[in-house]
């Protein structure tokens, strides 16, 4: 029997793909599993237009992601932290103090896609790495005061 997989099924293939397999294996495994529907034609364009809609959903994330980049890559951000009289920070510059700085800018983060090169620790200039969907970065600069 013919099937379309609607989720990877191991040892049998991956989503999307058209499948032959045993009728007993269809009917009692991936029917009732919700993993696979029948090869017929109606199944075959329904999964077809799905494809289409995930491929331009794909390429709006993609174009908002570049936007996002660009308007990153090179940003400067100034923070303020207490030191002493050597210049070293009382208390660390952290992930969430940036990401609010950049979220108190319009631009909404997770803490994970921010990565930093180094500690911040000392009052000075550091960079940061802000890692994106679609394998994109950007590059920040941070003036520690």
């Amino acid at each position: 029997m013919k099937v379309i997989l609607l989720k990877n099924v191991s040892g049998v293939g991956l989503a999307d793909e058209t499948k032959e397999v045993a009728d007993g294996y269809a009917r009692n495994f991936l029917f009732p599993g919700k993993l696979a529907v029948m090869a017929n034609q109606e199944n075959l364009d329904k999964i077809k237009k799905e494809r289409e809609k995930k491929e331009q959903l794909a390429k709006k994330d993609l174009l908002a992601t570049e936007k996002l980049a660009r308007q990153l890559d090179g940003l400067t951000l100034e923070l303020e932290g207490k030191a002493n009289d050597e210049g070293r920070l009382y208390a660390a510059i952290t992930i969430g103090k940036i990401q609010s700085k950049i979220k108190s800018m319009g631009i909404s983060l997770e803490g994970a896609e921010i990565k930093l090169i180094e500690p911040i620790k000392e009052i000075g200039e550091y960079q940061a790495i802000v890692a994106l969907a679609h394998g994109l970065e950007a590059e920040i600069n941070i003036i520690v005061e």
